[in-house]
């Protein structure tokens, strides 16, 4: 009987040292979020250290919740996440719980408060009209989405995984890597990889904080809505790691300390003011006005997301469609916060504004998500290019024999087609010249053109008086006459 209890505790030493020991979990005692079907419970479950060749005997399971929920737990990054569905305010627990191969268990709970989402903030005024395309609504204020991730890392060799649904309500896929090297995008494969700038390699923890709205805005031209799953993968230390919508990023940061840059909107030089111009008093302009759009601000803006309706018609920083664009870094810390931006829109003869009541809006998000807007309310009365002042002509008396050419100088109101003749005293053509609107000969203010003294058909002119017409094509009328002596 002796030698078999022996026997038994020798058995016992033998295979203790592979036991596993099932880790001791830790998770959050409550997470709070908005049940909006946007916003989601992000956490990570802390646990006590287990040797790397244990770990892969454990076995990890999730349950609690909501029937049909669709939390997910990685047992290899050890993140929760879970989105609740919209408009179902409540509290919920969910359990994880870890076994090894022998029948050793831990657990821990995280309850998930569900808090009642706030009614969408209306339109901004004069929005409802402009049948603005869906995407366009996605991710702003009124429609909140989580848009920063954070997480405290430390490791060799990682790389952070987070499925997106974007504006098309398809996944696409952000994957971080802490190397070198361009950042990389597939529209096709609806994908992107994200470099962190110089590789990091460290035991030491580092804070990286990413906004996913402007990382699938850059890369593939796509509005993120909403995240889905987040994966984190390789060898690393995880010590924190949340989501954050912007809503909240800027309640953190308080919004009297995030200042408001006021918007200077100009049409052909002219700066529309509010407490002049209004929707009943709108402001005249031409029909192909030069807007120029200019801000300063200390909080910093993101110049790419930019925006000019004209009625429906919109204009866009992130598809080019500005005539120019000036900005100025923000810190030098960033490709898009700037804390100055002009934007100038130079309306071609084209695309002519037809006559009537215009409205414009121009939006800009800052750095915290904000979302900054001016409208300008104006009215295109037809008034027609003119010739300010009298055209000049010199010399004159005009010498050909001389090798000089003549000028011809005058200044227009208002860009358009230009067409210039020269008639001889018998009334023949002798010279005819087209200038584009906007080209010299045909743009706003002073106008300089020359000519050598030859007629069309390359024979130079002989003495006597000649009349000039520069004509309005636009209009086809006469602007002005001039008067040129020619005498060799």
């Amino acid at each position: 009987m002796r030698r078999f209890v022996l026997l038994i505790i020798l058995a016992a030493l033998l295979i203790s040292p592979v036991l596993a020991i099932v880790p001791d979990l830790a998770f959050p005692s409550e997470i709070r979020v908005v049940g909006n079907g946007l916003h989601s419970a992000v956490c990570v479950l802390q646990q006590s250290y287990i040797s790397p060749e244990v770990e892969p005997s454990l076995r990890y399971s999730l349950s609690g919740g909501p029937a049909g929920n669709d939390a997910t737990f990685d047992p290899l990054s050890k993140v929760f996440f879970w989105t609740p569905p919209e408009g179902q305010p409540g509290r919920h627990v969910f359990t994880v719980s870890v076994k090894d191969p022998y029948g050793n268990e831990s657990s821990d709970s995280v309850t998930v408060d569900i808090t009642a989402a706030a009614s969408l903030e209306p339109l901004p005024h004069g929005w409802a009209d402009l049948k603005i395309a869906e995407r366009y609504l996605l991710g702003r204020d009124y429609l909140p989405a989580s848009n920063y991730v954070e997480w405290t890392i430390a490791g060799l060799d990682y790389q952070v995984e987070i499925t997106v649904v974007d504006s098309l309500d398809q996944e696409c896929v952000l994957t971080y890597l802490p190397q070198e090297g361009r950042n990389l995008a597939s529209l096709a494969q609806r994908s992107a990889t994200i470099m962190l700038g110089g590789r990091y390699i460290s035991e030491n923890n580092k804070t990286i904080r990413r906004d996913l709205y402007e990382d699938l805005f850059d890369n593939l031209d796509l509005v993120f809505k909403k995240v889905k799953a987040i994966k984190v993968s390789g060898s690393f230390i995880l010590e924190g790691f949340k989501v954050t919508d912007r809503p909240a990023l800027v309640s953190s940061m308080g919004t009297d300390e995030i200042y408001q840059p006021r918007l200077n909107i100009a049409f052909d030089d002219r700066y529309y003011e509010d407490t002049v111009c209004s929707a009943k008093e709108p402001m005249s302009i031409s029909d192909v006005p030069e807007i120029k759009i200019d801000l300063n601000t200390s909080s910093g803006v993101i110049w790419r997301r930019a925006r000019l309706f004209i009625n429906e018609t919109e204009y866009s920083a992130a598809w080019g469609d500005f005539s120019l664009v000036v900005v100025k870094p923000y810190k030098e810390a960033s490709s898009f916060d700037v804390d100055y931006a002009m934007y100038l829109l130079k309306i071609p003869s084209a695309k002519k504004l037809p006559f009537g009541e215009h409205h414009f809006l121009f939006e800009i998000e800052n750095a915290y998500g904000q979302l900054i807007s001016r409208e300008a309310y104006t009215r295109v009365v037809t008034v027609p290019a003119q010739i300010e002042g009298a055209p000049m002509v010199f010399p004159s008396p005009y010498n050909p024999a001389t090798g000089q050419e003549v000028k011809i100088q005058y200044s227009l109101s208002l860009q358009t087609n230009v067409e210039i003749v020269i008639f001889g005293g018998d009334g023949s053509t002798i010279m005819k010249k087209r200038f584009a609107s906007g080209e010299e000969g045909g743009r706003k203010g002073l106008n300089t053109i020359t000519w050598n003294g030859k007629s069309d058909a390359g024979l130079t002119v002989s003495n006597g008086i000649y009349i000039g017409v520069i004509i309005d094509r636009d209009e086809n009328r006469i602007l002005d006459k001039f008067r040129l002596t020619v005498f060799r």
